[in-house]
């Protein structure tokens, strides 16, 4: 005998069947469940461990005497969350084909999908239908070759759980109202149900966010969410699906108490997250003044900025402008005092906050709770930055908020109060500039806000499809571009662009802003094969029907992208133009050197 690389024997002296298996558990006396042929699990099996995860997987078992399941012998399905796209099922971001919901079983007999709800097996005929669905199946590259069952997860109930729910679940064998499967002793059969994202019942803990679902009136899931993020919202999706909080992307979950409409760009937040990372529920939290800022205007309660209410009009570090309401409660209008540092009364707003000073501030709910002038930020000097971050004998801090405007003056000790002069740089993009004119402000040594002369060239023209549009504060947006066959990201104040198919050429103004025009604008027209027909045969040529007659010339670095049915734009490959008929494949010429860099079809 041999051992596998599964840790199981095998034999392969003369006499015994070759590959025979011959386990550890099977040496121990147990034997084989259902004959040794795979089964769907449905969770109501007899057993002496949980069967919940693997409800609907298509698996084989080791039973005791008792005829209960004591081991999962082997797990023959996948487990697939996603739905169906275009007559396919999209999972993780693939598209799998197949042929029908059926499988074949070990004694070669076709059987239907069995259909699931909360973990409960159906009557019902197997249907994927056009919502999020589980699939157990039997997964060959992007191909289904068997689908085994089909499970519906609906969330029955779902908080932040406080700490009378969790006395619950000791007390009363409950959680949020739903009850638990019990034993003989009167206790929850920890068998009886799924636990995700926490070990154990008694690891829930208050203000974690708890999914339960029920099926047959007793829970077959909890799932828990244990991590809380603060952090400021950078930017918000325009399709109100998505935020950014320090860098990562975050999604609304569907059975959460908040939607992204809630949250505004530049506010703090606490948020909580379901055990798939999703936000379930924002908090607004109250920040010490820890951002920097620009004044452009303000208003002491009489008319002004579009209201009555006392208003602070910021440029922000992002170069962007945004109006913020004095949070009233924190002004004592009759014994002229305040939590706002430096303001004693609503009518001394105006004269605390010149137009053009420095602050530092915080928001909560789009209020300004916090507010501290800044006095030691020096006159506008002129000096080199050099290759290491070094401005006039004090270094760049690494996370130093650099913001540009133009014709800045030497000695400027005030800014200006028009955000079309402002724009944003990186640190790493300033290294080794010569006569660099900027103010600045020192912490503990280190430059950590700096306004710089930045009038900033043109680049390049760039030619890409835009694939998402972000919103970000003061009316900008950002954009995710697929160039050269990769996502990247600009900064703009058009509204003009779409998503979809329309290949853009953008350009960059001096605050590096994108702007852009259609193809049509930039000479950037389509290429006109020079032969038209069905596309046999492509390689740094593209050649047409059956005699491959040449069409035109690719580009070696030549891009092929895929519009799908969403009009979204998706990079493909050359072997995907074979087939194609080339009126209905668009190429493009970028620069303009006569052969074809963009292809789209």
């Amino acid at each position: 005998v041999r051992y596998d690389k599964d840790g199981s024997l095998e034999y392969i002296a003369s006499g015994k069947e070759k590959d025979a298996k011959d386990t550890m558990l099977r040496r121990l006396g147990a034997k084989d469940y259902n004959d040794g042929d795979a089964f769907i699990v449905n969770g109501e099996e007899n057993a002496v461990i949980n069967m919940k995860p693997y409800v609907g997987a298509y698996v084989t078992a080791y039973v005791n005497d008792d005829e209960d399941i004591i081991a999962i012998d082997e797990v023959k399905s996948v487990f697939l969350t996603g739905k169906v796209d275009d007559d396919k099922f999209k999972a993780d971001g693939v598209k799998y084909t197949y042929k029908n919901l059926k499988y074949t079983d070990d004694d070669s007999a076709s059987q239907a999908a069995i259909m699931f709800e909360n973990g409960v097996a159906t009557k019902k005929a197997a249907d994927l239908g056009e919502d999020t669905v589980t699939i157990a199946a039997n997964v060959s590259g992007k191909t289904l070759k068997d689908i085994y069952s089909i499970s519906t997860w609906k969330v029955t109930v779902a908080e932040k759980v406080e700490a009378a729910d969790l006395e619950d679940v000791a007390d009363d064998c409950k959680l949020l109202g739903k009850d638990f499967a019990t034993n003989d002793d009167n206790e929850i059969d920890e068998d009886s149900f799924e636990l995700i994202g926490v070990s154990k019942l008694s690891d829930i803990k208050e203000d974690n966010v708890v999914y339960v679902y029920v099926g047959d009136d007793e829970i077959t899931r909890v799932a828990v969410g244990t991590e809380v993020v603060t952090g400021k919202v950078a930017k918000k999706n325009t399709k109100d699906e998505e935020i950014t909080v320090d860098g990562k992307v975050y999604g609304f979950a569907e059975d959460g108490e908040s939607v992204v409409g809630d949250v505004n760009v530049g506010d703090s937040y606490d948020l909580y997250l379901d055990y798939n990372g999703d936000i379930f529920l924002v908090d607004a939290v109250e920040e010490s003044a820890d951002d920097y800022a620009i004044v452009l205007d303000r208003a002491n309660g009489e008319d002004g900025l579009n209201g009555s209410d006392p208003k602070i009009q910021l440029l922000l570090a992002d170069a962007t402008k945004k109006t913020f309401v004095i949070d009233d409660d924190a002004i004592d209008k009759d014994s002229a005092k305040t939590d706002i540092e430096g303001v004693t009364a609503v009518d001394q707003i105006e004269d605390n906050y010149a137009v053009g000073s420095v602050v530092k501030y915080a928001v909560k709910d789009g209020f300004v709770t916090k507010l501290e002038k800044v006095t030691d930020m020096t006159a506008a000097v002129k000096a080199d930055i050099s290759k290491k971050g070094s401005f006039d004998g004090h270094m760049l801090a690494s996370n130093v908020v650099i913001l540009t405007q133009e014709d800045l003056e030497e000695k400027a000790t005030q800014f200006s109060d028009d955000a079309d002069d402002y724009g944003t740089t990186k640190r790493a993009d300033v290294l080794d500039q010569e006569d660099v004119v900027a103010s600045y402000l020192l912490d503990d040594g280190e430059i950590v806000f700096m306004v710089m002369d930045g009038q900033g060239t043109s680049g390049d023209i760039v030619y890409g499809f835009v694939t998402k549009i972000d919103e970000l504060a003061d009316d900008e947006f950002e954009l995710t571009v697929m160039v050269e066959g990769k996502e990247v990201s600009y900064t703009t104040e058009s509204e003009d662009f779409k998503i979809g198919d329309t290949l853009y050429a953008f350009d960059f103004d001096s605050k590096g802003y994108a702007k852009a025009a259609k193809e049509s604008d930039n000479d950037s027209k389509p290429v006109i094969p020079e032969k038209a027909g069905e596309i046999t045969r492509v390689t740094d040529k593209v050649f047409v029907g059956e005699d491959k007659d040449y069409a035109l010339t690719l580009d070696a670095d030549v891009v092929i992208y895929e519009v799908n049915k969403d009009k979204q734009v998706e990079v493909a490959s050359k072997s995907d133009l074979r087939g194609k008929n080339t009126a209905d494949v668009t190429f493009y010429d970028v620069d303009k050197d006569g052969v074809a860099d963009i292809a789209v079809f």
